[in-house]
């Protein structure tokens, strides 16, 4: 908030040094403090404004009144009103009001004052000159500085003036028999390109006419007074900008570095306008706006002066990265999965995160790969890339799932036939569903039965296979199944007939013979048996057998196998034997699956009743078979394959052999129909396929190419197929049928989007039903039916996609799931809706807000909560939760589904309450602080960028909230005030709604206080030009001190004493003044803050030091010079007055005594060899300029200090100190000054400084004469007796007790006993032993120093057979012991001066009588024989006053001692007695200062000790004295 000031209404008064007409008072207005002297800007800018300035002579006599009310800008204040402003017979003034505001950075100022009401010239009994209202503004920019003025209801002698409102500047009006009267008056100057307008909307300059006035006086009276001045502005350079970069949507946070930024008017990335703010001359920071490509980044100052910076300072426009591939896509819940990431614009650092959690470690490998390590998670997310571009989107490519690691541990049966067709179960670890088993690598038709079990049917094959399961492109280790052997298969045997003597060799041929042990023929096993290395062939001799037909069987531990029959005759018969029937070929011997095709058989057949099956199908004969041929046509096949051909007749049926065979060939499959064509992408929908060629080989194979997998196909018919779909992504997926090695064209299923709820309102109805509920999400144009718990209703007509209705059907109260139902399947994310029986009552929920990923604790007060029938928050169901009593209910927020409000709904018996609730999603990512230290003081505004800042509460300093937080709109930065801290870091978090806190952190350092280096003083600060001088700097913030430089030139031999001095030698410099700078790590000094002068060799003397600058009108004072050329000094003088023992050191230092002089400043000269010195001031100081004291308030505080003390009395001037017991006090402020006289004048000194080398310095070195050199002239002219009547001080920390406080001034000092008393800590707690006689009383009084004016406010009731109650005094607790001995004991409650508290503990043991008693605490209370004590408190109590006794009204009264010290004059022991009396007779010091501040007794420490009061005069020794450093008193330079 601005300050403003106020004045009450002002009446006239004799003036006797008013300022220039149109220029600032320079009167004292509120409390100065040390640090108005330090301007609070650079002096770029300036404004200031006054309401109303008179200064008339009449008739001799000064009347008017000064600049009032007034405001400046940086000075202060910011705003001024003043009511009713009048001078007597010549001016009166309603309200008056100023403001005075503005910017050094932006290099603006503006000033108002306004005055209503006013009326002047009634003092000659003439209506003068009236207005309703006067007033003037000024505004300056960097471009120039303008201004107006109104002036509203003029009135000349009673008549309206014709005057515009807004008159041309510098409008003169002649009032007649009154003056001159300007209005708008303006004047402009521009000196060194700073341009200063000063405005007077009315300007009445008295007389000069040849009115009535020119006889009588003359004057000025000036109404609404403002004033501004700006710099021009200078062409600004731009020497980097960082970031570089940033996303093509802006926003990116931009610090410019450069030069000449002092009112820029404008910040451009290429031709797009940016918002920004200057944060100093060489710094800006602008907020990119949204662009593309590489543009420049200018700055422009305004006006003929300013103008736009040359060069190329590149920002790049970045798109966002994309990501187009994760590999591996899954993996395990706990993380650590390292995971390569492919897409483009991976550039600078880029944050890569798994859903809302980041990678726990990102490489960056190169601009179109990341490899990033998983953190932990859950289910399916998105993994993003966010650069300076943005964020990649989120999309099929981008999704990664966690899911535990794919592995199989083993396969049942691990067994089975050659042939296959073995269903064999998989189990392990996370299975999919689509996980497929693998058979040597190629993928079966699999059925996902859990994570942990698959199945699958084993194909043929032979030997081993190695089975393995994939998920994806991951592959598990594999378990081993065997194939298993058949038994033999015959496929022919040959010949077919022999000798019933047997001896035939037969051969055999087939499969599976390996391992073949034998052939029988009928019960006799053949001779010369043998099977050839492939398995595939058996030769055999024929036992002998009767004649007729004898079975073959292979004989084989695999099984036996029927090879055919072989026919025993003698004769062997050359045709086929009658009972034998046989195939020998066939051909074609294969042909389509449909059948049709005409087959010619070779064998031994009957030309009459033959029968053939094809695969077990009849088939039909066609034409006339013969006994060796056949021919039939072909029946549809079932499957592709091959299938044996069988003849059947009178003689018998033929065996199968490897002749006997018919292939069918698959035909290519078609699609005809799908039913349904879509489903949910969650998968589970079971299709029916209509088209042809369909087998029991038939197989959907879900998607083309190599990434297709089998899925479990259940053959109906040559033209039906079932299967169910897997989960899949929304959209068209492509699957084809495959029988044998054929394949069909593709078709495609649409898998739909599963609906996915956002909202549902309302939340809540009558158990009556009817309720229109309205239901937002995505995909909802696919729902069908909606289930309210077990109630299923449909929507209502007029849905889309992103928004369906229904009406609620009848329920019991209570929560109901809400679950959408339909193409896409069941909601992702159902609802929930409430049941009420009555109407909600009043509720509240804390807090109100919180974090979007939940976990915080609510709580929820009402009333009917122990009936409770469910709770939910949006569309969760709440069952964690707490009720206490029928009022409170708590529990942990579940985590929301996006940021925003959500209903929360209390549902009970009595009914339901709904509140609101804000979920809000925050996660902001600091990407730079600056600055990046400051004091631990805090107070240093720090600028945090990012991203995501947008609903940020607050940053902390580790756990310390910053203040005075803001936000940009676009949530990229923040300001903040840091906090005080402890030296070292503190880590920097951003704090979100419900007090989340943003998972990126930075590190502030907080600094020493001052660690920034100032130069307060050089000791010496005059050297010769050779150099080689010892300088000792001192200042704050040095201990890091790296170089020093004297006007540029680097000095040498610097040596670090701490934190607060340096010593260095001055180098070699030509002769003058120059700047002494002294750098650190952390910066460097400010220039002007410390001057080193070099002195020519064989100059006239020139001092750096003059210790002291002031003393007594009688002269007497040692004074000690300090500066160069003073070897050859032969005299020194004050006024034109020598002064006397004259003692020449050295050539740096000489001590003289002054000559009694008046009072007032004075020229001193010193004289050497080669002619006189410049003249510096001395000030003569009255006797009656030493200060005096009336009062003290408070006269008591804490030993830790801090203590704001008000002194009054007079003579506080700027030279003003206060110390206790030596330790000076703190922060002190002097209130306005209460008069002006003036002493001395300047054409006295300019007199005493004649022909005698006086030169005026430079007004530079001539503007602050409290702290700076002045000009003899000037500085005399500016001294004043005046002083301030009050002063304010903080105290210091001090050891408990009274002390002497001394108050010095530029006369002196003077001290004053027990002025002030340091209270220490009074235990909260203590214990007091102490011993009274059976029947006595004693006053016990409270454990602590006397001097903390301890008091006792209650003493409780004794625990034994005593009473107790307060002394009169309350300095004690009076306790009366019982009859009988025994222990006792009771509590004393005390307080102490400044409030602290105490519970102390009294036991009292009752002794018998004529006992020895002591007092309490180690007092000087002793009983000898009837054990009576004396004294209510402890040792010899001193009195208030001059009587005797012992409770605390007698004894000694000491009195408070008064010293003066610091003055010679007062240190002459004969004048003491007189001195006094003249101090106290001319009111210097009230009489009643003599006497102490506590009356009570003497004062005593802790330990109960006496403290000796101090003389009259004192001891003149400072406690402290060698503590501190003396500081160096520069003189006043005069020339």
């Amino acid at each position: 908030m601005a300050a403003t000031a106020s004045a009450a209404p002002q009446t006239g008064t004799v003036l006797t040094a008013q300022p220039a007409v149109g220029k600032p008072s320079t009167g004292s207005k509120g409390k100065l403090k040390k640090k108005d002297f330090k301007a609070t800007a650079d002096g770029s800018t300036a404004a200031s404004s006054y309401g109303l300035f008179a200064n008339v002579k009449l008739l001799g006599a000064t009347i008017g009144t000064q600049e009032t009310p007034k405001s400046d800008w940086p000075a202060g204040p910011a705003q001024a009103t003043t009511a009713n402003v009048g001078v007597p017979g010549l001016l009166s003034s309603g309200t008056a009001t100023t403001t005075a505001t503005g910017d050094d950075l932006k290099d603006t100022a503006n000033a108002t004052a306004a005055v209503d009401g006013l009326g002047l010239g009634t003092s000659l009994g003439l209506q003068g000159v009236s207005a309703d209202l006067i007033s003037s503004q000024c505004t300056g920019t960097a471009a120039g500085v303008t201004a107006t003025s109104t002036v509203t209801g003029l009135k000349l002698s009673g008549v309206l003036n014709s005057t515009p409102e807004q008159p041309a500047a510098n409008t003169v009006v002649n009032v007649l028999g009154l003056g001159t009267l300007t209005l708008n008056e303006q004047t402009r100057t521009t000196v060194g390109g700073k341009t200063k307008l000063v405005v007077n909307a009315l300007h009445l300059k008295l007389g000069g006419n040849g009115g009535l006035l020119d006889a009588v006086g003359t004057g000025d009276v000036i109404a609404g007074h403002t004033e501004c001045s700006t710099t021009d502005a200078l062409v600004p350079t731009v020497s980097s900008i960082a970031p570089t970069t940033g996303p093509t949507s802006g926003g990116t946070s931009v610090v410019i570095t450069g030069t000449n930024f002092r009112g820029t008017s404008s910040v451009k990335f290429g031709s797009t306008e940016a918002t920004y703010s200057i944060d100093s001359t060489t710094k800006i920071t602008a907020v990119a706006p949204a662009g593309t490509g590489a543009q420049n980044v200018t700055v422009t100052t305004p006006g003929t002066t300013g103008g736009t910076n040359t060069g190329t300072n590149t920002f790049t426009y970045v798109g966002a990265p994309t990501v187009t591939n994760v590999n591996p896509s899954t993996g395990p819940p706990g993380g650590t999965t390292s995971v390569v990431i492919t897409g483009t614009g991976f550039t600078g650092s880029p944050t890569v995160k798994f859903g809302n959690t980041n990678a726990t470690s990102v490489t960056v490998n190169s601009p179109t790969q990341i490899t990033a390590t998983a953190p932990s998670g859950t289910g399916t997310v998105f993994v993003t890339v966010t650069t300076s571009g943005g964020t990649s989107a989120q999309s099929a490519a981008s999704v990664y799932t966690y899911q535990d690691a794919l592995s199989l541990t083993g396969i049942s049966p691990a067994t089975g036939p050659i042939t296959g067709g073995t269903t064999v179960t998989a189990t392990g670890t996370g299975f999919t569903t689509d996980s497929v088993i693998q058979f040597d690598a190629n993928a079966q038709a699999t059925t996902y039965v859990s994570p942990t079990k698959l199945t699958a049917v084993a194909p043929a094959g032979t030997g081993t296979a190695q089975v393995t399961v994939k998920r994806g492109s991951t592959t598990s280790t594999a378990q081993t199944f065997t194939y298993t052997a058949l038994p033999p298969v015959v496929t022919g045997i040959s010949p077919l007939t022999g000798s019933t003597a047997g001896g035939d060799v037969v051969t055999i041929t087939g499969t599976g013979f390996t391992g073949a042990t034998g052939v029988r023929f009928d019960t006799t096993n053949g001779t010369a048996f043998s099977v050839n290395g492939a398995g595939t062939q058996i030769t055999v001799t024929s036992p002998a057998h009767a004649a007729g037909a004898a079975p073959v069987t292979v004989l084989s531990p695999n099984g036996d196998a029927l090879a055919g029959s072989f026919f025993y005759a003698t004769p062997v018969p050359a045709v086929p034997v009658p009972g034998l029937t046989a195939i020998l070929t066939v051909a074609p011997d294969n042909g389509p699956l449909a059948g049709g095709t005409t087959v010619n058989l070779t064998g031994v057949f009957l030309t009459s009743g033959n029968t053939v099956t094809v695969g077990g199908k009849p088939a039909t004969v066609t034409g006339t078979p013969t006994l060796t041929t056949l021919s039939f046509v072909t029946p549809a096949g079932d499957a592709p394959g091959t299938v044996p051909v069988v003849v059947t007749n009178a003689s018998g049926t033929s065996l199968v052999n490897v002749n006997s065979t018919f292939t069918y060939n698959a035909a290519t499959p078609t699609i005809g129909t799908i039913a349904p064509t879509n489903g949910p992408a969650s998968g589970g929908t079971e299709v029916t396929l209509t088209g042809t060629n369909y087998t029991s080989s038939s197989v959907v194979y879900w998607g083309t190419g190599g990434t297709a997998i089998p899925l479990t196909t259940t053959y109906v018919n040559g033209t039906t197929l079932r299967f169910t779909t897997p989960p899949g992504l929304p959209g068209n997926q492509a699957f084809t049928v495959r029988t044998g090695g054929v394949t069909s064209t593709a078709s495609n299923f649409t898998y739909n989007a599963v609906a996915a709820v956002t909202g549902i309102s309302p939340l809540t109805g009558p158990v009556t039903g009817g309720t229109e509920v309205t239901i937002t999400g995505t995909g909802l144009d696919t729902v069908t039916s909606i289930q309210v718990g077990t109630k299923t209703t449909t929507p209502k007509a007029g849905g889309s996609a992103t928004q369906i209705k229904f009406d609620t059907p009848a329920n019991t109260a209570g929560a109901y799931l809400v679950t959408l139902s339909g193409t896409g399947g069941a909601a992702l994310t159902p609802g929930t809706f409430i049941y009420t029986p009555t109407a909600a009552g009043a509720a509240t929920v804390s807090p109100t807000t919180g974090p979007i990923q939940g976990g915080n604790t609510v709580t929820i007060t009402g009333t009917g909560f122990s009936s409770i029938l469910a709770l939910t928050v949006g569309a969760k169901v709440v069952t964690n939760y707490t009720v206490t009593g029928d009022t409170t209910l708590t529990f942990p927020m579940p985590s929301g589904l996006t940021d925003g409000v959500v209903p929360v709904i209390i549902a009970t018996a009595g009914g339901i309450v709904t509140l609101n609730y804000e979920y809000v999603a925050f996660d902001g990512q600091i990407t730079g602080i600056s600055p990046i230290s400051g004091p631990t003081s805090g107070g240093t505004v720090v600028t945090i960028t990012g991203t995501g800042f947008t609903g940020a509460t607050g940053v902390r300093f580790d756990s310390t909230p910053g203040t005075a937080f803001s936000v940009n709109g676009a949530g990229t930065q923040i300001t903040v005030t840091s906090p005080s801290h402890a030296t070292g870091l503190a880590t920097l978090t951003i704090v979100g709604p419900g007090g989340i806190q943003s998972t990126s952190t930075a590190l502030f350092t907080y600094l020493p206080l001052n660690l920034s280096p100032t130069v307060t003083t050089l000791v010496p600060s005059v050297g010769p030009i050779a150099g080689g001088t010892d300088v000792t700097i001192y200042g704050t913030g040095l201990l890091l001190t790296s170089g020093v430089t004297f006007g540029g030139t680097p000095a040498t031999n610097i040596r670090v004493i701490n934190t607060t001095t340096v010593i260095v030698t001055s180098p070699a410099h030509a002769a003058g003044a120059v700047d002494v700078i002294l750098t650190t790590p952390v910066g460097s000094s400010t220039a002007g803050d410390a001057t080193f002068t070099y002195v020519a060799a064989n100059s006239v003397p020139v001092l750096d030091t003059m210790t002291p600058r002031s003393g007594p009108t009688v002269g007497g004072t040692t004074v000690v010079f300090k500066g160069i050329g003073l070897q050859t000094v032969d005299r020194v003088t004050f006024d034109g007055t020598a002064g006397t023992d004259l003692s020449v050191v050295d050539d740096t230092t000489l001590t003289v005594k002054t000559p009694p002089h008046a009072a007032g400043g004075i020229a001193v000269l010193l004289r050497n060899t080669q002619g006189n010195s410049r003249s510096y001031l001395f000030t003569y100081v009255p006797l009656s300029g030493l200060p005096t004291v009336q009062g003290l308030t408070p006269n008591v505080g804490p030993v830790a200090g801090g203590t704001r003390v008000t002194i009054t009395g007079t003579g506080f001037d700027a030279a003003t100190t206060v110390s206790f017991d030596g330790v000076e006090g703190t922060d002190l402020q002097l209130w306005p000054d209460v008069d002006d006289p003036k002493v001395g004048s300047a054409s006295a000194v300019r007199k005493s400084t004649k022909d005698r080398d006086f030169k005026a310095r430079s007004a530079k070195a001539a503007k602050a004469v409290l702290y700076k050199p002045a000009m003899a002239g000037k500085a005399v002219g500016n001294w004043k007796a005046a002083a301030s009547n009050s002063v304010e001080v903080t105290t210091p920390p001090h050891a408990g007790g009274p002390t002497t406080v001394t108050v010095t001034n530029s006369a002196g000092s003077i001290s004053f006993l027990e002025s002030f008393t340091f209270i220490p800590v009074l235990a909260a707690t203590a214990t007091i032993e102490t011993e009274v006689e059976v029947g006595a009383t004693k006053a016990i009084a409270p454990k602590g120093p006397d001097y903390s004016g301890l008091e006792v406010t209650a003493c409780s009731t004794p625990d034994g057979t005593g009473s107790v109650e307060i002394s009169s005094s309350a300095k004690s607790c009076v306790y009366t012991a019982g009859d009988t001995e025994g222990e006792d004991t009771f509590v004393m409650s005390v307080t102490d001066d400044i409030g602290q508290e105490s519970e102390q503990t009294v036991n009292v043991t009752v002794v018998e009588e004529g006992g020895t008693g002591t007092g309490d605490d180690g007092g000087n209370d002793s009983g000898d024989g009837d054990g009576t004590g004396t004294g209510d408190g402890s040792g010899n109590n001193s009195g208030d006053g001059d009587g005797s006794g012992t409770d605390g009204s007698g004894g000694n009264d000491t009195g408070g001692g008064l010293a003066f010290t610091g003055t010679p004059l007062l240190l002459i022991p004969g004048l003491a007695l007189g001195l006094l009396l003249m101090v106290v007779g001319g009111g210097l010091l009230g009489a009643e200062r003599l006497r102490t501040r506590r009356g009570a007794r003497a004062a005593t420490d802790e330990e109960g000790r006496q403290l000796m009061p101090a003389g009259l005069l004192g001891t003149g020794l400072d406690p402290h004295e060698g503590q501190h450093r003396e500081q160096p008193d520069h003189p006043d330079d005069v020339a």
